[in-house]
């Protein structure tokens, strides 16, 4: 007599080929939801991707694989400089810096009649600045000198230093970091306590994504 074996597990439980797999939970939310541990892939080293169109593989808060389709690198999106002198500022009067020359200019337009710096694209951006003073002038010479980097015509950061008698000129730089939005601008002022000149200033912006 003929016998015939049916693999019942293929008959009653034909959902398990789509269910969802768990290691290490017995609640998997994902296809396959590994709940603690590392995944580790031996021969992934060797498959080297040369194809531009292929993807970047990141995870989400909570631990889900998604792609994106580039890594963003932080470049530099502004070099600005003054390199001409300024005429005589009068003591206290807050001066906006000019920047007469500006090699590079990604993602922003320059006004050089009101020294603002609009952004063209939203993002993380690192300002970096540098402005030096000549004090001379003055007798004494001493007295408070002062950088501020305004948003949107709002200060954001500001730095003061204070020099001794005999002080001739001013060095002042400052690094910081602001969220800006298409059409918001940006532009240093400078102020001292006593009649200044402003010599050289320079200036840098890093996009750091966002």
């Amino acid at each position: 007599m003929k016998k015939t074996i049916v693999n019942l597990s293929f008959i009653l439980l034909p959902g398990l080929a789509f269910s969802q797999i768990g290691i290490k939970t017995a609640q998997p939310t994902e296809s396959i939801d590994v709940a603690s541990g590392n995944i580790r892939i031996r021969d992934i080293n060797s498959n080297i991707s040369t194809d531009s169109t292929d993807k970047l593989v990141v995870t989400d808060p909570n631990g889900v694989l998604k792609v994106k389709s580039s890594l963003f690198i932080p470049s530099t999106s502004v070099i600005g400089s003054k390199t001409t002198k300024s005429s005589n500022i009068a003591a206290n009067l807050q001066a906006t810096v000019i920047f007469n020359t500006n090699p590079l200019l990604n993602n922003f337009t320059y006004a050089s009649a009101t020294g603002l710096y609009t952004a063209l694209k939203q993002g993380y951006y690192q300002i970096t600045a540098t402005v030096n003073k000549d004090v001379s002038m003055n007798n004494p010479t001493d007295g408070s000198s002062a950088v501020s980097l305004l948003v949107n015509n709002i200060v954001v950061n500001i730095i003061i230093n204070g020099y001794l008698p005999g002080t001739q000129s001013t060095n002042q730089n400052f690094t910081y970091v602001v969220y800006l939005n298409p059409g918001d601008t940006f532009k240093l002022t400078t102020d001292y306590t006593r009649t200044s000149s402003i010599t050289s200033a320079q200036i840098s912006v890093v996009a750091l994504g966002g």
